[in-house]
């Protein structure tokens, strides 16, 4: 990527839609994933409260004098906005009092304290609120994009395409991650110099970005083995009690429960790990259903670089390396979801069936997937997922719109005998 070229994301279209609609727009998400230069693509100006310069004397006027800050031409970008939280109902106030659209985007990596969370109105009805991630495969132009998610729901018919990555390419993806700095056009850095920048990202957000989040000093080691304990259980429905055990054993100072919840807390206002939410076919289903979430973390890199594993580590350790990548195609579904508006969850019963990705489209519309790392065992899991199907509907659940298994390497495009649709990661969108 050349210099000041702006590579296109998913969610440019949903921007261009709120802007239509709500007087401002907040782009949230964590640090480095492209909310700033996405916002000023859109923007005419801007301005960054976390600028230091003369003092962060932008921080300071936005505090003395919010409405100072609005001048400029429209949309105007307010890069960090939390840095000054007490903009946020004078931005309501501003876009109420103008009635115009489309005024003010606000990006920013974290989400205000408890303190000054009670005083904030919540934006509704003036406020859009858009959640950010790192690039997906197709925004990295890694995947074809050629298997559509809207297709799929649609009943469209599919072309065939193949897979073209192999394990190796595979492992370097998930290691670098989706950082848009790290997928540039004309990237140079070598898979040693990324993993070095993505265990300093983890670094920073220990000794640094945690604490500005409500201003109290914080155990940077606790929060390495809070986030150790989380990458080792990616993608699963881990306990904080489990985690809580994995710091006791670890470190020889005594830890409360209700710091291991709050520092989870903390982790989930930075954008760093998120609750994938348990699935409920329906409202008065039979069926006993096991809602803890599956926690994941924002993108798998940062699971890679908290463990300080590497490439090889990874070929050896296929089981580690199933759970990062399921971690990647749920990031990935998470961010075409957004855009289209729908909804991802986890399913699973008490008779332990599970299934690894629920997407909602709207009541009683829905798909399920399974996302294995290769091919071996999809003669299996499409065992699994007719057994899921028959179930749901057995008792009064709706059918799903579509079943479908996505793989890492080894697959071509089709439909099994049974209807399920076989996607490699590389070609969906």
């Amino acid at each position: 990527m050349k210099q000041n070229e702006y590579m296109p994301r998913l969610v440019d279209a949903l921007i261009e839609r709120y802007l239509k609609i709500f007087g401002a727009i907040a782009i949230e998400g964590p640090k480095w994933c492209g909310k700033t230069e996405t916002g000023k693509h859109f923007a005419k100006s801007n301005i960054n409260l976390a600028n230091p310069n003369n003092n962060y004397a932008n921080k300071m006027m936005a505090k003395l004098n919010s409405l100072s800050i609005f001048d400029g031409d429209k949309p105007k970008l307010i890069d960090e906005w939390q840095e000054a939280p007490s903009i946020w109902n004078a931005i309501k106030e501003f876009v109420s009092e103008s009635k115009l659209k489309g005024q003010l985007i606000l990006t920013g990596s974290s989400t205000p304290n408890d303190n000054e969370q009670k005083h904030l109105h919540s934006g509704a009805g003036r406020i859009g609120r858009i959640q950010m991630r790192p690039f997906t495969l197709f925004e990295s132009e890694i995947s074809t994009g050629s298997i559509k998610m809207s297709a799929l729901f649609n009943n469209d018919s599919i072309k065939t395409a193949s897979g073209k990555l192999d394990l190796k390419s595979l492992i370097e993806i998930i290691i670098k991650g989706g950082w848009p700095a790290l997928n540039t056009r004309d990237n140079i850095l070598t898979l040693k110099d990324v993993m070095t920048i993505n265990r300093e990202y983890i670094n920073n957000i220990s000794y640094f970005d945690i604490n500005t989040v409500d201003g109290i000093k914080k155990d940077p080691i606790k929060i390495k083995l809070v986030l150790r304990s989380l990458a080792r259980n990616i993608s699963t429905l881990v306990k904080s009690s489990t985690i809580f055990r994995d710091v006791q054993i670890n470190d020889k100072d005594e830890v409360s429960k209700i710091t291991i919840l709050n520092y989870i807390s903390l982790l989930k206002r930075l954008y760093i790990v998120e609750d994938v939410p348990g699935w409920s076919p329906e409202i008065r289903s039979k069926i006993r259903m096991q809602t803890s979430p599956k926690r994941i973390f924002v993108d798998p890199s940062l699971a890679v670089a908290t463990l300080e594993m590497d490439a090889e580590w990874l070929t050896k350790d296929l089981k580690t390396l199933g759970f990062l990548f399921e971690n990647l195609v749920i990031r990935d579904l998470l961010s075409i979801a957004r855009i289209n508006e729908w909804h991802v969850y986890h399913y699973r019963d008490n008779s332990d069936l599970e299934i690894d990705v629920i997407i909602e489209k709207s009541y009683q519309q829905w798909a399920a997937l399974e996302i294995k790392l290769g091919t071996i065992e999809l003669e299996k899991t499409c065992k699994k997922m007719i057994l899921f199907k028959n179930k749901i509907i057995r008792n009064g659940g709706t059918k799903p719109q579509f079943l479908a298994i996505v793989v890492g390497v080894g697959a071509t495009y089709h439909k099994t005998k049974e209807g399920i649709h076989i996607i490699p990661i590389d070609c969906l969108n």
